[in-house]
């Protein structure tokens, strides 16, 4: 198995301890070191000779240094977060290997993924109770074959990633269009407004030959009768909350 090296640079300790601890339950990935200003990155970076660097944008001295960290390592990857998740001052640098997280430092799921997405490893499957092989990814799969969305179409596939981002990082619920379909249609090698019209397309499937039982139980008056369905945002916040209630509820003793 190959192990993605990550050193943690930022001036916030709390931030630093936190991702690490975060960082230890993935087994293919590994931290060898963090740094609380530029030129302990740079030191970090000669000794320890990291994979990727998660950087946060306020570092003492950090963005000044990212030439001469690509002079040092030039296959270095290099993850700017922002702590408010703002937009940054400048568009990623693909030359120096530059990747920028635009979503909060907060949301470790989200980072994590991205993480696991630039380094091209493989996502861990998140555990999830009540289903046989304890998979999140697995029981959102279950939830759309219920609704009747086939398997075999796009739409399926975009649905069930945005779900599991929104139950990951519930924040990504309101940022739809400016993280959710990006980020999908980055990891899909396509564009955002394929990702909505594919998903729209395949909502559109399971209203016009899906489990209407199933339909009608979990949305009820709340779709809009205009439209006949949910819109998209409506349908993955459905879904989420469907298996977050589930990981709320004790579990039956015997």
């Amino acid at each position: 198995m190959n192990t993605v090296k990550v050193v943690i640079a930022d001036q916030e300790r709390a931030f630093r301890d936190l991702l690490k601890k975060r960082l230890a339950f993935e087994p293919d990935i590994s931290v060898v070191g963090t740094a609380e200003d530029g030129w302990e990155l740079l030191r970090l970076i000669h000794e320890r000779c990291p994979d990727m660097v998660v950087m946060d944008l306020s570092l003492g001295n950090g963005l000044v240094l990212l030439p001469f960290i690509h002079q040092r390592k030039s296959t270095v990857k290099i993850l700017v977060v922002s702590g408010n998740g703002k937009d940054f001052p400048e568009p990623p640098s693909a030359e120096l290997g530059i990747y920028y997280y635009r979503g909060r430092k907060s949301q470790l799921e989200g980072l994590l993924r991205y993480m696991r997405d630039i380094s091209g490893l493989l996502p861990m499957p998140r555990a999830v109770r009540g289903h046989p092989d304890g998979t999140l990814e697995a029981r959102i799969s279950l939830l759309l074959r219920e609704f009747g969305i086939p398997a075999n179409i796009k739409g399926y596939q975009y649905l069930r990633q945005a779900i599991q981002m929104v139950v990951e990082s519930p924040e990504n619920m309101s940022a739809v269009t400016k993280i959710l379909y990006p980020d999908i249609a980055k990891c899909y090698k396509t564009t955002a407004s394929c990702v909505e019209r594919a998903m729209r397309n395949a909502i559109e499937v399971a209203w016009s030959r899906g489990n209407v039982e199933c339909l009608q139980k979990y949305f009820g008056y709340t779709i809009s009768p205009h439209a006949g369905r949910p819109t998209n945002s409506e349908f993955i916040a459905t879904l989420a909350d469907i298996i977050c209630l589930e990981e709320k509820q004790p579990e039956s003793t015997a």
